[in-house]
């Protein structure tokens, strides 16, 4: 019996550290995290009030300006931009890892954003209308 006691306990305690690995970042704040994305040093956090990124392993974060405020959920890349979209906000493209955002859904119709996928030479987006390339 007390060697079933032993081998139970210690189950639990490998268990119970197995879980503790964990850690939390220092932010981003202010919002609920939908998507995490990375690129050479770059971690960026697509959130529910804007894109945070990080250059130092998540110690830091900071608000990408230009993405505030819109409810981010998606990121991809090819090799040249890497794509971001938000449900209300649009679809947006970076050439420098996230330095600076430019819209590219003036064509799209009005509807939610809400996943960017690259398939080859083809960015296709999911909306509430539909999927566009």
């Amino acid at each position: 019996m007390k060697i079933l006691i032993k081998i139970l306990l210690t189950i639990l305690f490998s268990i119970t550290s197995l879980f503790s690995q964990w850690e939390r970042c220092n932010g981003p704040y202010g919002g609920v995290i939908n998507s995490l994305y990375s690129k050479e040093d770059t971690i960026f956090a697509g959130s529910s009030v804007g894109v945070f990124k990080s250059t130092n392993n998540g110690n830091n974060w900071f608000a990408i300006d230009s993405l505030k405020s819109y409810n981010y959920t998606c990121f991809a890349e090819n090799s040249s931009f890497i794509f971001t979209v938000s449900v209300a906000g649009g679809v947006y493209k970076s050439s420098d890892c996230g330095e600076t955002w430019v819209a590219i859904h003036s064509d799209l119709p009005a509807s939610n954003k809400n996943f960017v996928i690259v398939k080859d030479s083809n960015v296709f987006i999911g909306t509430s209308k539909g999927i566009f390339k």
